[in-house]
């Protein structure tokens, strides 16, 4: 969780989809990209609405990685 906290990350804004996606750089290691995917994977799962968008906030692996979505 420690490396989730300190990762870098980027924001992506799909109104088509309805999705404010954010997408967690690589943190240099699979082992711990893919402990962090279940995690991940769980956030998406709630279906959390950013406030006052109406956009459901995804979670995911940057490109090059298992995305969860």
């Amino acid at each position: 969780m420690q490396a989730l906290f300190k990762a870098d990350a980027g924001i992506i804004l799909d109104r088509a989809k309805g999705l404010l996606k954010v997408r967690i750089l690589g943190l240099g290691s699979n082992c711990v990209d893919q402990a962090l995917k279940p995690v991940l994977d769980e956030l998406s799962a709630t279906e959390t609405v950013y406030l006052g968008m109406n956009l459901k906030l995804v979670y995911e692996l940057s490109a090059g990685h298992n995305q969860t979505r």
